[in-house]
């Protein structure tokens, strides 16, 4: 794993971080919220994958994405 970037950020100021994930995936929310510096905040938004197949895949892509993407705004 690389060493963390040293950023410099604003006291005052938050930042957030959108996160999209399929519902397959169970640890992508807690590795990247532990490696985010304190003034970042995580905002996940889950996609419904019903089968882990390339067609499930796609139609997760086509049907959840666009939910997905709305509900982070």
């Amino acid at each position: 794993m690389l060493p963390p970037r040293r950023y410099r950020m604003d006291a005052a100021k938050t930042f957030r971080v959108g996160l999209l994930v399929p519902s397959s995936n169970t640890v992508m929310e807690v590795d990247l919220y532990r490696n985010l510096p304190p003034p970042i905040t995580l905002h996940p938004a889950r996609m419904y994958l019903e089968e882990t197949t390339p067609q499930g895949e796609e139609r997760m892509i086509s049907e959840e994405l666009p939910r997905a993407a709305r509900g982070l705004i």
